[in-house]
C-alpha cells in the first residue's frame, strides 16, 4: 500500500484518536465492572447482617414448613404413587392462584 506523504500525519492522528478512544472505553468498562461488584457485595453483606439481626431478635423471617399427609412425612410422600399422581395432575391441568386451585 502506497501512502501519500501529505496524508501520513492525518492517518497517524486518526490512529492515535482511535487508540485513545479504545482506552477510554476500556477504562469506563472497568469502572462499571467495579461499581457492579461493589453493589453486589454491598447487597450480600446487607442481607447477611439483616439476617443476623433478625435471628438475634428472635424474629423468624421464613417459618419452617412441615409436610405431612395421612401421617406420611415429606420423605414418605416422595415415593408415594398416589401423591405423585395427584401433584402431576394439578401441575399439568390446573391453575393455582394463591390458596385457590381451579381445574
Amino acid at each position: 500500500m502506497v501512502v501519500d506523504a501529505e496524508r501520513t500525519p492525518l492517518l497517524i492522528n486518526a490512529v492515535m484518536q482511535a487508540q485513545s478512544l479504545t482506552t477510554v472505553i476500556k477504562l469506563k468498562d472497568n469502572t462499571m465492572k467495579k461499581t457492579y461488584m461493589v453493589g453486589i457485595m454491598l447487597a450480600f453483606c446487607s442481607g447477611v447482617i439483616s439476617k443476623t439481626v433478625l435471628d438475634e431478635l428472635g424474629i423468624d423471617g421464613v417459618p419452617a414448613a412441615y409436610a405431612e399427609v395421612a401421617g406420611m412425612s415429606w420423605y414418605d410422600l416422595r415415593s408415594d404413587y398416589d401423591f405423585k399422581k395427584a401433584v402431576k395432575y394439578i401441575v399439568e391441568r390446573c391453575d393455582v392462584d394463591g390458596d385457590d386451585i381451579d381445574c
